[in-house]
């Protein structure tokens, strides 16, 4: 699994929290 693969997942599930906070 390619790094940047990880990366996108992590930035897509800090976005999801950070719109489920507001």
């Amino acid at each position: 699994m390619p790094r940047s693969s990880e990366k996108k997942i992590k930035d897509g599930k800090i976005q999801n929290q950070e719109h489920e906070n507001r």
